[in-house]
């Protein structure tokens, strides 16, 4: 909203023609945002009696963290541009993850009794979505293209995950661990911010295809990043935003 970018300063000219500038320009960008909803576009085919209600998508993506990516989601259409999603995201790492070393007295070795249970991952991502109106093309109007918009949050489950240590002597050919105790992660976030946006093909009224960018302060090695043994902690991967291509199928009925 215009008011937004309006912060008066009656005591500094300069600043009070920079905040007119912003002002006059944020009441730019909201009339090209209701134009572009309230009025038709070019190619858009008029109102139907009965819209979809309901999308189910499934996307496939690869992120910075050359993790792949997977994630169902379900989307209410709360109206023709907007509605509300839920996907659950999952992702797995190709690459072997080891965390293991001595202890100070140099008597026992330790090391993770599974990796492969912390390197597939879990988050729920609600949001909200944004459509913009769909420009139909071909005689019979039945194949579309749009632009959609999905800010939302991700929520990793579980925030911090818990490693199992097992202890073994430290000799030579001696795999039988002694004793085991479990290391938990403390001080994970439970809750990051992400953006989606991608272009969407509409064909006919029911099927979807899209291809997409998320941007996200997501860390999904979070839950495991902080658990330390022996003054140790895993050597796994961190990226100041997580950066992910995704091409998704869907279905609205």
């Amino acid at each position: 909203m215009p008011f937004f970018f309006l912060t008066i300063n009656l005591t500094n000219p300069r600043s009070m023609q920079k905040n007119m500038y912003c002002h006059r320009h944020g009441y730019i960008w909201l009339t090209v945002f209701l134009l572009w909803n309230i009025l038709p576009a070019q190619g858009q085919e008029p109102d139907r009696e009965q819209r979809p209600k309901w999308e189910i998508e499934l996307a496939g993506a690869l992120d910075n963290y050359g993790l792949w990516e997977v994630e169902p989601s379900v989307t209410y259409r709360l109206s023709r541009h907007t509605g509300l999603t839920l996907g659950l995201w999952m992702a797995g790492s190709p690459e072997g993850i080891s965390f293991g070393g001595t202890t100070a007295d140099r008597h026992w070795r330790w090391q993770t009794y599974s990796m492969d249970d912390y390197t597939r991952f879990f988050a729920l991502r609600p949001s909200f979505r944004w459509r913009s109106p769909t420009w139909w093309l071909g005689r019979d109007k039945d194949f579309g293209l749009g632009l959609v918009l999905s800010p939302g949050a991700t929520l990793p489950l579980p925030a911090n995950h818990t490693l199992q240590i097992d202890y073994f002597p430290n000799q030579e050919g001696v795999w039988t661990a002694i004793r085991s105790e479990r290391v938990k992660n403390r001080g994970a976030r439970w809750l990051f911010a992400h953006a989606h946006i991608a272009v969407t093909a509409q064909i006919s009224e029911n099927l979807l295809l899209s291809a997409g960018y998320t941007c996200s302060n997501f860390d999904p090695y979070e839950s495991i990043r902080y658990i330390t043994v022996e003054g140790r902690q895993p050597a796994v991967k961190h990226h100041r935003l997580m950066h992910s291509w995704s091409l998704a199928l869907g279905i609205c009925f």
